[in-house]
């Protein structure tokens, strides 16, 4: 788990910010905008920004697993290749994720 960030959970209060911590002692973490009032795409990116540590959380655990039980697990070279390159952009978002 990343412990550099707020931790989570995270989620939308009723103004539509973005929160973490519960009941009366809560921190607000971001404040969501859109052009011309788009409330839909407000909403939208307020839940996905919201759900942001349990998807780093979810994708290290996945990468870990993975890495551990499926090394090389292909017969040919483009399917391998594919798996290889998924795995890297796994890496890559978490790192972009940690601010590395």
């Amino acid at each position: 788990m990343c412990n550099n960030h707020t931790p989570g959970p995270w989620w939308v209060d009723e103004d539509g910010y973005i929160a973490a911590g519960g009941g009366d002692d809560y921190v607000t973490i971001a404040e969501i905008l859109g052009a011309n009032d788009e409330i839909d795409v407000i909403r939208a990116n307020a839940a996905l920004i919201a759900a942001a540590p349990e998807l780093l959380d979810a994708l290290q655990e996945i990468l870990q697993i993975t890495e551990y039980l499926a090394p090389e697990k292909f017969d040919d070279a483009a399917h391998q290749g594919a798996f290889d390159a998924t795995l890297a952009r796994a890496r890559a978002a978490i790192s972009k994720a940690k601010g590395a």
